[in-house]
């Protein structure tokens, strides 16, 4: 009846290990859905930025300093839009898909106990 009790035991403590896990693996999955909708919105507000700087401004060609401001300080701004993009792709994300992958052999692991 001991044995019985063990395994019921350990069957019970590997159910709760890999729910723990693949919990984890949600709340990265989430995360990483999260940081592609803030990429598509950079992406978005950055050509919105540049096509300002490039095509709007430009129409307005008044030789006017305060123009050529505006129109360069757009520029600029619609290219940190694209630098933090970057640095998203290049580096947030791949931080999470190396969790992703770590939690993923962690849920797929084999988990044994023994007696003492």
């Amino acid at each position: 009846k001991e044995e019985i009790y063990d395994d019921e035991k350990s069957k019970n403590l590997k159910n709760a290990i890999k729910n723990n896990y693949t919990w984890r693996m949600g709340i990265v999955i989430n995360k990483l859905r999260d940081k592609y909708r803030e990429c598509i919105m950079l992406f978005i507000v950055r050509i919105i930025f540049l096509m300002f700087s490039f095509v709007i401004i430009p129409l307005f060609n008044n030789d006017s300093t305060i123009l050529d401001v505006i129109g360069e300080s757009i520029s600029i701004i619609g290219w940190v839009f694209l630098w933090d993009l970057v640095e998203i792709l290049s580096f947030e994300v791949r931080k999470l898909h190396k969790k992703k992958r770590y939690l993923d052999r962690l849920i797929n692991s084999r988990v044994e106990f023994e007696r003492y």
